[in-house]
């Protein structure tokens, strides 16, 4: 049986460690969610979810006093705004799920939880709002999620998302109508050493500085393992967010600079070339330009 075969079968509360098909993930090491099924309502859900000790790029914090990377709650969001349209809302197992908007942000009075040799074991309560409904195979075009995330019974963060959901055939339709390249981005990067923004490892940063000074969206690794798990024809939500983060440790000259909050609005793909320039404007807003066009816009707190 394949894994699509196990996942057919009604169980509510199958592993969804065995899905990873259903949150686009190929490592199993990437794989955040272990357990999903409805609580009361039709759209009320509870997901157990496991953080791994180690981080995806940040958190140079001394020892003993080691935080949670943002990311993980972000990502968090990203399995569970996939995973339930596919699993739970008859959304076509080939569909294209993208996550549109996406915001977090830890709670100001709540203590994070600890981050432990095992891993963090964290529970998620999500409530979807449904969206269009759709024609065909697929009930939904488009969805809500909110998911307030606790550990040892204290809430300690919130996030919320929109997705969107395309067929095979109309995620194509929409790629091809990818502007062309009208002109030739050759500007010469200068890598960014890891100790500047944050980061455990050299693969770990995600943006260089042009010859103007400005920061773009440069992967080191395009292999990493949790940036870049699995292919993608375009440069991720999770990239982004990342790159945000290390691009505001730059201007501040403070690499331990971690998002609070975060919130993001993709109004088009970013492609992967020519490197995207991420912008920071007052009161921590930011926007993402190519070509000289925004992608993606949002606002961002940070702290030491």
């Amino acid at each position: 049986m394949t894994e699509i075969d196990l996942l057919a079968q009604p169980a509510p509360n199958r592993s969804a460690l065995a899905a990873r098909s259903f949150v686009r993930r190929l490592a199993r090491s990437q794989l955040l969610l272990t357990d999903v099924r409805r609580a009361g309502p039709d759209d009320e859900f509870r997901a157990k979810v496991h953080w791994p000790r180690t981080r995806p790029t940040f958190d140079r914090c001394a020892p003993g006093t080691e935080r949670q990377d943002p990311l993980l709650v972000a990502e968090t969001l990203r399995q569970l705004g996939i995973y339930l349209p596919l699993r739970c809302y008859g959304v076509a197992a080939d569909s294209r799920v993208l996550i549109e908007e996406l915001s977090f942000e830890f709670e100001p009075t709540a203590d994070e939880p600890p981050r432990p040799y095992q891993g963090t074991e964290v529970t998620c309560a999500a409530t979807v709002h449904r969206g269009t409904p759709g024609a065909g195979a697929d009930r939904l075009r488009n969805l809500g999620l909110s998911v307030r995330l606790s550990a040892g019974g204290r809430e300690f963060a919130r996030a919320e998302g929109v997705a969107r959901m395309l067929s095979s055939a109309a995620y194509r339709a929409v790629r091809n109508r990818r502007p062309a390249t009208t002109a030739v981005d050759d500007a010469q990067l200068t890598p960014v050493d890891p100790g500047r923004v944050g980061a455990s490892w050299p693969e770990d940063v995600l943006v260089a500085v042009d010859a103007r000074g400005a920061v773009r969206v440069a992967p080191a690794d395009p292999h990493h393992p949790f940036f870049h798990d699995h292919p993608s024809d375009h440069l991720t939500g999770m990239v982004l967010i990342g790159a945000v983060q290390q691009t505001a440790a730059l201007h501040a000259n403070e690499p331990n600079l971690r998002l609070r909050s975060c919130s993001m609005r993709a109004a088009r793909f970013t492609e992967p070339t020519p490197p995207a320039t991420v912008e920071f404007g007052p009161d921590g807003r930011f926007e993402i330009r190519q070509r000289g066009t925004v992608t993606a816009t949002g606002e961002a707190k940070f702290e030491l």
